[in-house]
């Protein structure tokens, strides 16, 4: 089995440690080469330890949390589009969002979603049970309860209308809730500050998810964006491009990442140091004292 030490510099971000380990053959129709490898974090970048590592992590990110709403709207909207918080796994980006709500003052709105299965002729399957359908977490999909509160930050899961900057990947600050639709304030690129009107949309499972049926969830297409998965950052990126933004400017000036689940896909960690413009501005968060974490690389991307 072919060995690899593949360095992935990211400037002044890492220490270059060479650690050869074996490289695994993946089922690809290009038979690419993934090489696993330990990085050493700097320093300077990583949290110290701590008994609550991820109330560490919010506290340095979003400080002050529960006195937001004493702030100006403009204020708020420069707080949440400056930072945020990166984590390679949905799971640990819905954990950091319940915290980071629960923290924030103000009455707490739960919207629910009406969930249909269909059957492969689009008619309605009643095998499923409601309850259970209200159970499924579907990646880029809203979860059946949404929760939500005025000036928490969220983040649109699909293209509404491109003109006015509602695109999958928007950022967004609330600024009402109401019954049918979701009042919000456009964070960042050309139309920031810009009022948006979010209804509710049927949103359907796509050919690649992993149910046996079609979901057919009817909600509010958006999710909290305090913290956000390092795919969905990249998303984030390509809304600002589409907007002929200078992405440069738009960048996070603070930026968490969480990294006490490892990173699973080429170049991830690259993408995660990378969104912000100072690296004195970014906070990594291990589960590791010795610094060290997974990075995973396709050697043929880079050649």
């Amino acid at each position: 089995m072919p060995t690899g030490s593949l360095t992935l510099a990211t400037g002044r971000y890492l220490q270059h440690r060479r650690v050869r380990l074996p490289c695994l053959n993946v089922n690809h129709p290009h038979t690419f080469i993934l090489c696993l490898k330990l990085i050493e974090i700097l320093i300077d970048l990583c949290l110290p330890h701590s008994s609550e590592p991820i109330q560490q992590l919010i506290t340095k990110i979003y400080p002050h949390l529960d006195s937001l709403h004493d702030q100006s709207e403009e204020s708020c909207l420069q707080y949440f589009s400056e930072r945020a918080i990166l984590a390679p796994l949905n799971l640990d980006v819905h954990e950091l969002n319940k915290l980071c709500l629960d923290q924030m003052n103000g009455t707490t709105t739960t919207y629910s979603s009406v969930d249909v299965a269909l059957d492969a002729g689009g008619g309605p399957d009643h095998s499923f049970p409601t309850e259970y359908l209200n159970t499924l977490n579907i990646s880029g999909m809203p979860n059946h309860d949404l929760r939500l509160k005025v000036g928490c930050p969220i983040i649109l899961l699909r293209s509404l209308n491109s003109f006015d900057g509602l695109c999958n990947g928007t950022r967004m600050i609330v600024t009402a809730l109401r019954e049918r639709v979701i009042e919000a304030k456009i964070a960042s690129g050309t139309h920031r500050g810009q009022t948006a009107f979010i209804p509710r949309i049927p949103l359907v499972t796509s050919s690649s998810c992993a149910l046996s049926f079609t979901l057919r969830r009817r909600q509010f297409p958006v999710r909290l964006a305090f913290g956000m998965t390092i795919n969905k950052s990249q998303g984030d990126s390509a809304v600002l491009r589409r907007e002929k933004t200078n992405f440069q400017g738009q960048s996070l000036s603070i930026v968490g990442i969480q990294l006490l689940t490892p990173v699973f896909a080429h170049g991830q960690l690259y993408v995660a140091l990378s969104r912000a413009t100072d690296c004195d501005n970014v906070y990594v968060l291990l589960s590791s004292q010795d610094r060290k974490t997974m990075n995973v690389v396709y050697r043929e991307v880079l050649r």
